[in-house]
């Protein structure tokens, strides 16, 4: 909304409006009017990051946000519970294609509710993406050491990584293994992917709200002083 439309590492303040405690993510500015801010980002590089860790790591975050990250669910937490979010998945397909998904807001509970994720309104995307988010809506979060997913067993430690998870099978973008290719499984679709990346934006940066709105609302933090 100030300009700014070129993909890469920004500073959000997600936790104060005095603004003294910056968040270094990676902001997609351009898909769909750009605005996004990253929560997990997967792609092939010379070291793949272990995505395998406890629930503590998850809380706080890890990584490097120009490559292979998690912005931590803490963080994901308060930016949800402060103003209304849209989540879009976005995925690149070996074979070239691209896949994705929206739904219209994505709230996620404080860790004594296990960080339990709530997605409602409208969806749209393609098929295959769609049927990712549907497995995560009224989940809690799952990790290693902590399990509280509603299948027989620890699909983290099953599985690796750690997610909302459905059961062991379905949509775990943080598992360890990415030879070449992240297997992605949503229902009757299993896609190889390249590159994974959910991400999350102000509904009020949406773009019909956005040009009515340009100058009346902001997105980001509001420094008092």
């Amino acid at each position: 909304m100030e300009g700014y439309d070129k993909s890469g590492v920004y500073v959000i303040y997600p936790f104060t409006c005095s603004c003294n405690t910056g968040v270094k993510v990676w902001c997609d500015m351009e898909t769909d009017g750009g605005g996004w801010t990253v929560l997990i980002k997967r792609q092939k590089q010379s070291y793949q990051l272990d995505f395998n860790r406890t629930w503590a790591e998850y809380k706080e975050g890890f990584g490097n946000p120009y490559k292979e990250y998690y912005i931590g669910n803490e963080k994901l937490h308060t930016m949800t519970h402060s103003r209304s979010y849209t989540i879009r998945l976005d995925v690149e397909l070996a074979s070239g294609g691209l896949n994705y998904a929206t739904y219209e807001t994505v709230r996620v509970e404080d860790e004594d509710n296990r960080y339990q994720m709530y997605l409602s309104g409208s969806s749209r995307g393609t098929s295959s993406a769609t049927y990712c988010f549907n497995y995560m809506s009224g989940r809690y979060f799952t990790t290693i050491d902590r399990d509280y997913d509603s299948y027989s067993g620890n699909c983290a430690a099953n599985q690796g990584g750690a997610w909302w998870y459905y059961n062991c099978r379905y949509f775990n973008p943080t598992n360890a293994g990415f030879n070449q290719t992240l297997d992605v499984t949503c229902y009757n679709s299993r896609m190889k992917v390249t590159s994974l990346q959910l991400k999350i934006r102000p509904k009020i940066c949406d773009a019909s709200y956005k040009t009515i709105h340009l100058r009346e609302l902001g997105c980001g933090c509001q420094n008092p002083h």
